[in-house]
Parts: structure tokens; sequence; C-alpha cells
């Protein structure tokens, strides 16, 4: 079901549907359980968003800014 992160989000699957349907707290377990990646579930809801862009609902999307950014590594302080 939420785990065939081989096929790409698109406006067209069901399965970004379905993502769009789970809610933040389902998403953010299904994330924890490996089922679905945070980088689909943002693309299955950036889909959403211009599917419903008639709708006005956004004043700006900020698609490069809403997409998952690699962490960047933490150092420890330098010790004094």
């Amino acid at each position: 079901m939420l785990n065939q992160q081989t096929r790409a989000i698109d406006a067209n699957v069901p399965e970004a549907v379905e993502l769009t349907r789970l809610g933040v707290s389902g998403a953010a377990e299904a994330i924890r359980r490996g089922e679905i990646s945070a980088e689909n579930y943002v693309s299955a809801l950036l889909a959403k968003a211009r599917r419903k862009e008639g709708l006005r609902a956004f004043i700006t999307l900020d698609e490069p800014g809403a997409s998952p950014q690699p962490a960047k590594p933490t150092r420890p302080a330098p010790r004094a």
C-alpha cells in the first residue's frame, strides 16, 4: 500500500491521494515506521496544492523550500 516508494508521486497516482489523507500525525507515524519517505509525502502534498490551485488557498507556494533538505552535519564545539 504505502510502501511502494519506487513509483513517482504524481497527481494521477492513487498513492499520492492516499498519502494526503494521512494527516500530519499519520504521516509522521508512517515515516517513523519506514512505510513512506518524507520526500514522497511532501511531493504528494505539493501535487495536491497544484491540483487545487484554482482555490487560491495559498498566497505563495514555496516548492523548493518545502522539499526536505539534507541535514547539515553538526560538529562539536571546539574545546577552549
